[in-house]
């Protein structure tokens, strides 16, 4: 848990500073022409700015805080994807068997983090048989419907919802675990093997519990373990559309206290051709918004603001205006989870620092053309 709270801590920090470089590195692509010496150094930059955000969501995995970019995925498809990854990493006295259920549901989940959980399930299981003449690694997947009294039983269970689940099962025939050891075998930092490093069944369960998962681990000395992941089914899917225009000049409130950050986010919307409006916390973007109502297409609102919080500042301005297309902004994980009930409803969407302008633009897109603004679409 402290672990946790001091990820978030530096986490904030960093995202905010990665979506300066982030925003700052596209509106220099976005002046010079291409072929000029300097763009490739600013791809680099760019290159480099993304493998530091993937870092950042990696820190956080392990803790369950990690920022997810969700949408309908088969989990088979992830777990074939990692299967060429798996075997080349397996010593030759180690066979792998996928058998993978067709058909399977889909899942709402962040691919990347999916691929991760494949693999650090995988990894644990191999290392699990050193030293074995011989051993097979076994994948599997399933659906299940699993009550409440169903789900108490297992690891995360009490967060989860009683319904239908897609899982992943990871068989191994390794050395197995004592009791004593499998009550701590997702603690971080807690490993048997003489190079772990603890992290790889802790992210696990991170991934798990931030996709409102459970797990379950079963285990005997010399008998080998069984770890099985149980994700919620997707009932339906929804992908917004996004259209292709030109943008008019409109007004676009921004309000966010970081002076640097206000200043590379406002010149990333201006360059889509929208005139904008700043402010330095909720108080001032509040009175901006009631002087000039009428006039603004949308609001770019950061959560954690001085005097009044983006929580607040959107629920102002949702009692004076229910259609106002608005976007989050949070480098903060905890922040994200708050219930704000539009988003469901497509008014709001959530830009989880740091981003780029491909980002921004694609929010854009989505809210506006939800909320029919195509007056103002984004190129």
């Amino acid at each position: 848990e402290s672990l946790g709270v001091m990820a978030g801590g530096v986490a904030h920090s960093l995202n905010n500073l990665l979506t300066s470089i982030m925003g700052n590195a596209s509106l220099l692509l976005d002046d010079l022409p291409e072929g000029v010496d300097g763009v490739r150094r600013i791809q680099k930059m760019e290159q480099c700015a993304e493998h530091a955000k993937e870092l950042c969501q990696k820190m956080l995995s392990f803790s369950g805080q990690g920022n997810l970019v969700v949408e309908p995925i088969d989990l088979n498809a992830i777990a074939m994807d990692c299967k060429g990854l798996v075997e080349v990493s397996l010593p030759r006295t180690i066979r792998s068997n996928f058998s993978l259920k067709e058909d399977l549901s889909k899942v709402e989940a962040d691919p990347s983090e999916l691929q991760q959980l494949v693999l650090n399930l995988a990894m644990n299981a191999a290392e699990a048989m050193n030293g074995k003449e011989w051993g097979q690694l076994s994948v599997r997947s399933g659906e299940i419907d699993l009550d409440q009294k169903g789900l108490s039983g297992l690891l995360n269970g009490q967060n989860a919802n009683a319904g239908k689940f897609v899982y992943l099962e990871v068989e191994d025939e390794g050395h197995g675990m004592s009791s004593d050891v499998l009550e701590r075998a997702f603690d971080p930092f807690f490993t048997t093997k003489f190079k772990g490093r603890g992290l790889g069944l802790s992210a696990v369960q991170g991934i798990a519990n931030a996709h409102d998962g459970a797990i379950e681990i079963s285990s005997d000395i010399d008998e080998g373990t069984r770890i099985r992941v149980y994700l919620p089914a997707l009932v339906e899917s929804k992908e917004a559309g996004v259209r292709e225009g030109k943008c008019v000049s409109r007004k676009v409130l921004i309000a966010e206290d970081e002076d640097v950050l206000r200043m590379v986010v406002s010149s990333m919307v201006a360059s889509y051709g929208y005139e904008v409006v700043q402010a330095v916390d909720g108080v001032e973007a509040f009175k901006m918004y009631q002087e000039n109502k009428d006039e603004f297409v949308l609001a770019m609102v950061d959560l954690n603001m001085p005097r009044m919080d983006g929580g607040r500042l959107y629920r102002a301005i949702r009692e004076e205006n229910e259609h106002l297309p608005i976007v989050l902004m949070s480098g903060d994980n905890d922040e994200v989870t708050m219930p704000f009930e539009d988003c469901a409803k497509e008014r709001c969407h959530f830009m989880h620092k740091p981003f780029g302008m491909e980002q921004l633009k694609r929010s854009f897109r989505i809210l506006l053309e939800a909320t029919e603004a195509s007056v103002a679409e984004v190129v």
